[in-house]
């Protein structure tokens, strides 16, 4: 399967949207509302990544994101960051689900150790 086959799931509390229904609206209320979490799943791994994800862990400004990388015989590793900025947060969003572009993970920790 090609990137131009590539399709998403979008999972939000109890709601799941199937690729169809998903648009930036959709990802940019969902963020500006977040007090769960959401979790952004490609059909295929992009960029080894097999999903992105956001969740409120504290207040309403505490965010963390995180993305998986997949590898070959059940390697991984697994990025965090710790943001109180929605909109930096959603050009994330958007740039992996429209652009299909991972984010730069130079400055997410490397929190692989905790699985």
């Amino acid at each position: 399967m090609s990137l131009h086959q590539l399709t998403y799931t979008l999972q939000s509390g109890e709601v799941t949207y199937t690729n169809e229904a998903i648009n930036a609206s959709v990802i940019v209320d969902l963020i500006t509302e977040l007090n769960d979490y959401i979790v952004l799943n490609p059909s295929i791994p992009l960029e080894n990544s097999i999903y992105l994800q956001a969740a409120c862990i504290g207040s309403e400004q505490d965010l963390v994101m995180e993305t998986r990388l997949q590898y070959e015989e059940g390697r991984f590793r697994h990025y965090s960051r710790i943001t109180g900025d929605r909109t930096e947060m959603i050009q994330i969003f958007l740039a992996y689900w429209g652009q299909q572009q991972l984010p730069d993970l130079s400055d997410w920790q490397d929190i692989t150790d905790e699985f």
